[in-house]
This record gives structure tokens, sequence and C-alpha cells, in this order.
């Protein structure tokens, strides 16, 4: 009777944490959920960390705008994980670490920027977009303070390339770029850290289970996957949204290479969910005709997930036998606690009709 009432009073609109000063939809990757109900919430529009108790009420505000040492001006990638937490800001280069109770330990400097990460539970798992680098082309691991590096293996000669517009201006000669999709590997950790999966090329279905400790490959799997011929016209539409700006930059859309493959690769998006799983979002056609989802466990078999990718992107954790679940009202995003067993119902009676994200923050001088 007791669960019934409580979920009721979810259903109803009551959540765990309902003031949140986060104006827009929140990413899971920005949310961190403790085996005893504290939450980490990173409010980038702020440049902090909200931690939370397991009652829902605000402990501290953990950093804050500046380049200090704990304090962050474009905090991207937040992770916690073997009671530390991990933030790094993308503009001043640094990792700040803190412990559980948001008291500020050290700042740790990666070896160059455009670093992609995942943080194991002995230390990173890196490598970078930048080509003809010293780091390039390879998968590195590292204890904390990237004094000595560890190559795990290289990276595939695949021709990969980023999402997204890139303008190159070398003595007033402009020259660029368009990538509607990324062909970059992709790197998920688990919630503990323990396990580490690392695609190289998306255009398989082919997955490194690595050990989060110390970067050993635990197995390696692979299934057959077909390829969906590449949408050209998809992509051209896309490829106009971005032409007000090239406009507006005199820049010339003769000028822009555009970067388009002969088929989708098979492998859009991965994650890790709650339990360790890697869960594996496909590419189909279009990305608004796309939720193809499939779950394998550490050993690569195959697991049932009630689930869908949408669904996954909403659900921060799970602890004490409840889901930690993103709500988004049009105006503040929230988090539900829900019973496990109500989790699916909850999502599917309480859905999110605004995905719409965008990255900006105004820096005080």
């Amino acid at each position: 009777m007791l669960s019934l009432l409580f979920s009721c009073l979810l259903m109803s609109g009551d959540l765990h944490i309902g003031t949140t000063d986060i104006f827009q939809r929140m990413d899971v990757s920005e949310i961190a959920v403790r085996n005893d109900g504290a939450v980490y919430i990173l409010n980038f529009e702020e440049a902090r960390i909200q931690y939370y108790g397991p009652d829902g009420k605000l402990i501290k505000n953990i950093g804050g705008k500046g380049k200090g040492p704990g304090e962050f001006t474009f905090p991207v990638y937040f992770r916690y994980t073997a009671d530390h937490l991990f933030i790094h800001d993308v503009l001043t280069d640094k990792i700040s670490v803190f412990d559980k109770e948001g008291t500020f330990l050290k700042q740790i400097s990666p070896p160059m920027r455009n670093l992609r990460f995942a943080r194991g539970s002995g230390g990173w798992f890196y490598w970078t977009i930048e080509e003809g680098h010293s780091l390039g082309g390879a998968l590195y691991f590292t204890h904390d303070g990237f004094e000595t590096k560890k190559e795990l293996f290289k990276l595939p000669d695949a021709g990969w390339f980023s999402q997204g517009m890139s303008i190159n201006n070398n003595n007033g000669e402009i020259t660029g770029t368009f990538s509607p999709l990324s062909l970059e590997p992709m790197l998920a950790a688990s919630p503990d850290g323990e396990v580490i999966y690392f695609i190289p090329d998306p255009r398989k279905l082919e997955v490194m289970v690595l050990d989060g400790k110390n970067g050993k490959v635990i197995t390696t799997f692979t299934k057959d996957a077909r390829p969906v011929p590449f949408d050209s016209e998809w992509a051209d539409e896309t490829f106009q949204r971005n032409a007000t700006f090239l406009k507006q930059q005199g820049i010339s859309e003769s000028k822009i290479k555009k970067n388009y493959p002969t088929h989708f690769p098979i492998i859009r998006e991965v994650r890790s969910d709650t339990k360790g799983n890697l869960i594996v979002n496909r590419w189909r056609g279009r990305p608004d005709d796309n939720d193809y989802t499939v779950c394998f466990d550490r050993k690569g078999g195959e697991v049932e997930d009630p689930f869908s990718f949408r669904d996954q992107q909403r659900i921060a954790g799970m602890a004490g036998g409840f889901g930690y679940l993103v709500t988004f009202d049009g105006d503040e995003a929230g988090l539900a606690k829900v019973p496990e067993k109500e989790v699916k119902a909850f999502l599917d009676k309480n859905p999110i009709e605004d995905w719409d994200r965008s990255r900006s923050i105004s820096i005080s001088r």
C-alpha cells in the first residue's frame, strides 16, 4: 500500500529533486547516483556540481565559475567513481578531482587538448582527434596524473571524421569540411568504472571489453550487422541548416568539402546501462527514424532490455530499489525517484517532449 501511494504521488508530479536551476533537459552523463541514494548533478550553465543527500535536499554546491582551484569555465566531462568526482574543463584543459563530500583535492593536466576520455576505476582511457599528433592513432591508459601512459592498441586507419562543420582559415584561404555524422571510435564506461567498452570503428559491431583497473582486454566480441545505404538527401538538408552561418561569414558553399560515406555506420551511439551492460543504438536510416537498440553483457551475450535508447537517456541510476529518472516540464529539469518495478511505467506516462539541448555559458571576469 505504501509503495502504491508513493508511486501515485510521483505520477501526480511530486519530484525527488524538483528545483535544479537547469532549464533544459539533463543528460544522464551529467548525473551520478551513489549507492546510498545521494546524487550529484552537473549544472553546466552555473559551472558547478550540485550535491544532494539521499532525501533529495541540496547539501552544497561544488565548484563555480572561475579559473582557480576547484572552479570551472566550461565543464564538459563529469564522472563519479571510487568515491571521487572528476570534472574536465575543456577551456582550461584541467581535470579537477574532489572527494565524495565535495572537498577539492587536486587538479590534473592532460597531455594535450581535444582528448576523448573515459574514466575507469583505475585510471583514464583516452585518444585524440588531432591528426598528426604523437598521441594520435592509438588508445592509451594512464593513472591519475598522466605522468606515464600505456599504449593499449592502434586505432584502425578508417578515415574517421568528427560530426559537424569545421572551417579553416589559412592566410585568408577559407576551406572547410562538413560531416553529418561521426565515424570516430567510441568509449563507454560501466557506472562503477570496472569495465570499459571500446568500439574502434562504428562501421562494425566489434566491441573490445577492457578492465577499468588496468586496461587489459577482458574479451572482444563481434556481431554480424548489415549497413544501410547512406541518405545523401538527408545530409544535404542537414547541410543547408548551416548555410545561414556560412553566408554570415562570407564563405562560399563550394569551399566546403562534404564527408558523405556510402553507407551509414552500424553504430550510432553507445552507453552503459545501470547494470554495466552495453547499450548499442544502431543506424537504420535518418536520425528521426532511429531507436534501434541491442544490449550486451560484459561477455558479449545479448541481453533482453525493456527500455528504448530514449528511455536509457533518462535513467540516471539505480539505488536502494529505486530508479532515478530525468524529468523536464518544458521549463526546468528535475529528478524523480521511482520504485524499480515502476520505472518503465513512469517513463511511458511522463514523456519528455522537448529533447533539444544547447551548450552556452557566460564567464564573468
